[in-house]
């Protein structure tokens, strides 16, 4: 069940996430008229169907005695797979449509790095945070804050 479960999943999650029909015109690739209403007309229709079927065959696999056991592992297994799909295809989108971005927050931490570092080096006013660095200030924290978000809405547009 787990596997049907997680299979219904990945299919749900393709067709929004990298395989979409823009990225197979694109590509060139014209489905047959049978796949592109099976991924893209009536997707929804054909994912609700395969959970409910998946629902139906958990429900007739029940033993006496286990349900208690057996909702449970079945309630772990489906948001396991909800979490960790999700979060790979979410990852995946990041990566393929938002490059830039991934870019762009790295310089905004850099930029809050480098500020957190002057100020606390050669302005050392504020308590030092010796929790997270030694030689790092509230001070100096906040302002690298602050410099991040002017990076970012110096940069944005």
């Amino acid at each position: 069940m787990q596997w049907f479960f997680f299979v219904t999943i990945q299919f749900f999650l393709a067709t929004k996430t990298w395989l979409t029909q823009d990225i197979l015109y694109a590509a060139g690739i014209v489905p047959p008229q049978f796949i592109d209403d099976v991924l893209f007309k009536y997707h929804a229709f054909y994912t609700f169907c395969l959970v409910a079927i998946g629902m139906i065959c958990f429900v007739l696999s029940l033993e006496e005695g286990f349900y208690a056991y057996q909702f449970k592992q079945m309630g772990w297994a489906l948001l396991n797979m909800i979490l960790i799909s999700g979060a790979g295809h979410g990852l995946l989108v990041a990566l393929w449509r938002l490059r830039i971005w991934f870019v762009y927050t790295l310089t905004c931490l850099y930029c809050r790095d480098i500020v957190d570092h002057f100020i606390s080096n050669y302005l050392p006013i504020g308590p030092k945070l010796h929790s997270l660095a030694k030689s790092q200030t509230l001070i100096g924290y906040l302002f690298g804050g602050i410099s991040a978000f002017a990076f970012y809405f110096l940069v944005a547009d």
